[in-house]
């Protein structure tokens, strides 16, 4: 569950920098050597960010509900999720432009 909750603080906290700070001319956006295709510009950035970080924030909401109402099947689902997107996470990031 901490997991979870671990990756939606670091999307969120990243598509506030970007976004709303407006922190973005401190990451390198463009064709820059190996960069995630997630880094074309700080729109797309922010986006995927906000949109990763709101669903690890719902598994981590499902997971804390299935521990509070004691509910083993919310429970595995919320953890499951989890997993679910840590390694679409992983496989995001291997993606090249």
């Amino acid at each position: 569950m901490l997991i979870g909750l671990l990756f939606a603080f670091m999307g969120l906290s990243e598509f506030y920098n970007v976004r709303l700070a407006g922190h973005g001319s401190a990451y390198p956006f463009g064709p820059v050597a190996d960069n995630q295709w997630y880094y074309q510009n700080a729109t797309i950035y922010s986006n995927y960010n906000l949109v990763s970080g709101l669903l690890f924030f719902m598994t981590f909401t499902i997971s804390l509900l299935g521990t509070i109402k004691k509910n083993r099947k919310i429970l595995i689902v919320g953890v499951g999720m989890t997993v679910i997107l840590i390694l679409a996470t992983i496989v995001s990031t291997g993606i090249q432009e």
